[in-house]
């Protein structure tokens, strides 16, 4: 397992770090945005989520990344095993994710949110 993974420890420049990866892992099973989610996915990186919090929201299921039920280890498994080994399907999510991201995640469109839940309070 070693040779595949690199344990980096804490980041300040994470740019570099998902420019070289080759798939995210969330499997949180308390999440409720997920901002390591939406950065992989700006970047163009497949994703593997859990179904819990808002995960779903952001991720679609074989549409812009993989989402499979929280503390299933083996569904985990199953995943990341899925898109690593199909790089059509890792690019597909990936450039699905981005799409994702460009469309509904920009800095204007969540500040545009928040804005507008602060007027309805």
């Amino acid at each position: 397992m070693t040779e595949r993974c690199i344990w980096l420890g804490f980041q300040e420049d994470i740019l570099p770090v998902l420019a070289a990866t080759d798939v995210l892992l969330l499997c949180s099973e308390r999440e409720a945005l997920g901002l390591s989610v939406i950065e992989a996915m700006a970047m163009g990186v497949p994703v593997v989520v859990t179904d819990d919090g808002g995960m779903p929201e952001i991720v679609h299921d074989k549409v812009n990344g993989l989402v499979v039920p929280a503390g299933d280890v083996a569904a985990i498994a199953g995943a990341l095993v899925e898109v690593l080994g199909d790089w059509g399907l890792a690019t597909a999510l990936g450039a699905e994710g981005r799409r994702r991201v460009e469309s509904c995640f920009t800095a204007q469109q969540c500040a545009e949110r928040v804005m507008s839940v602060f007027d309805s309070v």
